[in-house]
């Protein structure tokens, strides 16, 4: 087995702009794992798929792929479940996807359809787990923030935090790194023939519009709104003290919050536009809650 000396976490985790290579290698296994399994597939409309994942560096045991046809796309990680150390164990991956026409009639899947983007980015957050517990490194914080955060969203159902929660999550490292990896293997899955309809395709796609407009937040307008919900005072209570893990100065610490992950979006914009990057002089070949940008804030 190959020996991982990850000394720069990011430059593993980005081999190239918003590409990781070993992700995209598990990406194009599993995916020609359900290309072979499809006729069963669409015969029973559910298939799972046992012990079947293998890389020439990183050993796996007790994986399952449960996969759905369904009327949504849709992927998803159970991450309670899975162990992670020397080896990937316990991995059971969840995808629910919408075959074409033309997929039902060739019984093959193409890379366009939106199983393959979806596999990409869970895949990613299960590769960043297994490379922080290789390297011991800190950037695990961004998966306990992401839980801490998690609990407070189901803790309170107030539609304003529900809103603000979702944005605060898309600002998470592990989540952004997630969403350039799945953006680069959606582009890669096209055959675009210019840099310049890379570039505009970035910034007609989904996340360059939740990152842009994250990036033009005004954080005393997302405090007033919070305001009005009902549990606000218990919301900004343990926001600042779980999450933010500060004991005073909630709104003010709130603020400050808000304030950084705008700052940190408008550097992601750049870095969306760094994919196109990959893809010069080669021009020839989870399921996404809609924001509401003018309603909603």
């Amino acid at each position: 087995m190959k020996n991982w000396k990850i000394n720069f976490y990011d430059d593993i985790l980005f081999e190239s702009y918003g590409s990781n290579h070993l992700v995209e290698e598990l990406t194009d296994k599993i995916f020609n794992l359900i290309n072979s399994n499809l006729g069963k597939l669409l015969l029973k409309k559910e298939l799972q798929i046992t012990n079947s994942i293998s890389h020439k560096y990183i050993n796996f045991e007790n994986d399952i792929i449960n996969i759905k046809i369904s009327n949504r796309n849709y992927g998803n990680v159970n991450v309670s479940k899975l162990d992670i150390s020397d080896k990937i164990k316990n991995l059971i991956i969840n995808l629910e996807f919408t075959p074409t026409k033309n997929e039902r009639i060739s019984k093959r899947l193409f890379k366009n359809n939106k199983l393959y983007n979806n596999i990409s980015h869970e895949l990613l957050h299960v590769i960043e787990l297994y490379l922080t517990e290789k390297n011991k490194n800190n950037k695990s914080k961004s998966w306990k923030e992401g839980e801490i955060l998690n609990d407070l969203i189901n803790k309170y159902n107030d539609k304003n935090w529900q809103d603000i929660s979702y944005l605060i999550y898309l600002s998470l490292p592990h989540e952004q790194r997630s969403r350039i990896q799945q953006l680069n293997t959606e582009i890669s899955s096209l055959n675009f023939k210019d840099i310049n309809e890379v570039v505009d395709f970035i910034k007609k796609s989904k996340i360059y519009s939740d990152v842009k407009f994250i990036s033009m937040l005004d954080s005393s307008v997302i405090l007033n709104k919070l305001k009005n919900d009902k549990n606000y005072s218990n919301i900004i209570y343990d926001f600042n003290n779980d999450f933010l893990n500060k004991n005073s100065n909630e709104e003010k610490n709130f603020i400050q919050y808000i304030n950084n992950i705008k700052s940190k979006n408008q550097k992601m914009l750049k870095k969306l536009i760094k994919i196109s990057y990959n893809f010069e002089g080669n021009m020839y070949e989870n399921f996404d809650k809609i924001i509401n940008y003018v309603k909603n804030f």
